[in-house]
């Protein structure tokens, strides 16, 4: 297939898996994402998504968009304030972590008709659409253990409702 049909088929491949990806996730239960599983459980070196702080992850987060909504889900920036809502939130950050794994996989059928450089132009689109957003969903979700721990503990009971310790302990905002 020539460059421009091959670009024509790999948008609306996109466009498409995008929004089944999009639809699907937003109709499956949340007890789906009560809990971490092998691909959304953090890891020892992100220290609770610290780690990712290095990225200044915590600066730019705001400036990509939350599609939550868009497709019949919700979006996590407008969730209610309490344990309720931080609950509601850690699932819907899973959610979001799992759509934005499965939405790559159609790269892996671009070789079928799309020529070397186009297979790399959409590579490079789908590690620049998605691997932000796995991240920041994993500094999110660390954000989160940290304030439900300090929430729990004797110490924790007198913190602000919306604010999480960084890595120095200084309190900041919980802006998700």
């Amino acid at each position: 297939m020539k460059a421009p049909a091959a670009l024509l088929v790999g948008s609306c491949t996109w466009a498409a898996w995008g929004t089944f990806v999009g639809v699907v996730a937003a109709r499956l239960p949340a007890s789906r994402f009560t809990h971490d599983n092998r691909i959304t459980r953090l890891h020892k070196w992100e220290k609770d998504g610290l780690v990712w702080r290095k990225l200044w992850v915590h600066k730019w987060k705001a400036t990509v968009p939350e599609l939550g909504a868009l497709f019949g889900g919700i979006s996590k920036r407008h969730l209610l304030p309490g344990e309720v809502g931080l609950e509601r939130l850690a699932r819907e950050a899973r959610r979001a972590e799992m759509v934005h794994w499965v939405a790559p996989l159609p790269v892996v059928l671009m070789p079928l008709w799309s020529p070397a450089w186009v297979r790399v132009v959409m590579v490079a689109y789908a590690v620049l659409a998605n691997v932000p957003c796995i991240i920041i969903q994993r500094y999110n979700r660390g954000r989160l253990g940290r304030l439900a721990r300090r929430r729990s503990s004797p110490q924790g009971a007198g913190a602000h409702r919306g604010q999480a310790p960084d890595n120095e302990g200084r309190m900041e905002e919980v802006r998700l």
